[in-house]
């Protein structure tokens, strides 16, 4: 796509590398993505409400160890 101010290929364009995220960042998204489904489906005090910005957070945490370099 030339002229649309898109680099070209092989200029040097900024890239985004992405790495296999640590067991231990896989494994607390799990986890936290577990407490919003478990929140989704049961009525639990102070979480049931916030279901939805838990399993956000439980992206944001897996996408983090995916930037992160191991």
């Amino acid at each position: 796509m030339r002229g649309r101010g898109w680099p070209d290929e092989g200029t040097g364009g900024t890239t985004v590398r992405l790495h296999t995220p640590t067991k231990g960042w896989f494994t607390a998204s799990l986890i936290i993505a577990l407490i919003a489904v478990i929140g989704a489906l049961s009525p639990v005090p102070h979480l049931t409400s916030y279901e939805t910005w838990v399993a956000i957070l439980a992206y944001v945490v897996l996408a983090v160890g995916n930037l992160a370099s191991t």
